[in-house]
């Protein structure tokens, strides 16, 4: 019961202050919160800047949830990573 009081007050203060048109930086791999108390996100993968747009954007451009975009713009990178490292262990042989 704590747990969802707390969650609640939280996901309250976050939108107040956001209204009052603060910034804020909220850092979470909760993307189910951070879709219900963010307008913007951005996603970072390995330090670098792999998605940046509102949430509405994000899920339009492209599927249903931020789950799946993250899942989506990090597959991307890491098989980009992999396939680099592929080739450069097949230049050694």
């Amino acid at each position: 019961l704590h747990e969802a009081r707390d969650r609640f007050e939280r996901e309250y203060i976050l939108r107040a202050l956001a209204e009052q048109g603060r910034a804020i930086l909220f850092s979470s791999h909760r993307l189910d919160v951070v879709e219900k108390v963010c307008r913007r996100v951005v996603i970072l993968h390995h330090g670098k800047v792999v998605a940046d747009d509102t949430v509405a954007a994000l899920r339009t451009k492209r599927t249903a949830s931020l789950e799946d975009v993250f899942a989506e713009v990090t597959r991307q990178e890491d098989v980009s990573a992999t396939v680099s490292h592929i080739v450069d262990v097949v230049r050694t042989w």
